[in-house]
């Protein structure tokens, strides 16, 4: 696992952009359905880590994260399918993986634009752009059988 280190003013460094490129792949945007996202943030985790490992958040087993990572991945996928499910027992668990509170709101609130973007990009019928997803690992293409079509 990567280390999380915070900056003043709610900054992060690259260690800590493993946490949002966990939260924002494929824990939320594949429960959507939203292929934008799935690729783009999928494509990230899977440079960041390794193609399995990013296949695996899309579709939902996690195989290969941390329980850290689990925990972050089932929060956002909570989150995207409907947050007032959310319980104080939920956030526990995310505080007994490791993760203080200050952590968990930037997590949340990371999920929570990122499903206002996406929302706007798909309204406005915006497709996966091609170059993007011709430069992505195989398995994380492969993962993404849903959303709108790649432009051509």
């Amino acid at each position: 696992m990567v280390a999380i280190k915070w900056q003043p003013l709610g900054c992060y460094s690259w260690e800590a952009s493993w946490v949002f490129l966990i939260a924002s792949s494929g824990p939320w945007s594949s429960l959507t359905r939203r292929a934008n996202c799935s690729l783009a943030w999928g494509g990230k985790l899977g440079k960041a880590s390794d193609a399995a490992v990013a296949a695996g958040v899309l579709n939902g087993t996690d195989a290969g994260l941390t329980d850290q990572e689990k925990a972050m991945a089932a929060w956002a996928r909570k989150i995207a399918k409907d947050p007032n499910a959310t319980t104080p027992a939920d956030i526990q668990a995310l505080r007994d993986s490791g993760l203080d509170d200050g952590q968990i709101f930037a997590i949340t609130g990371f999920v929570a634009l990122r499903l206002a973007f996406s929302t706007i990009n798909d309204s406005l019928g915006a497709q996966p752009d091609a170059q993007l997803a011709l430069s992505l690992p195989q398995e994380v293409r492969e993962t993404v059988t849903y959303g709108r079509p790649i432009a051509t």
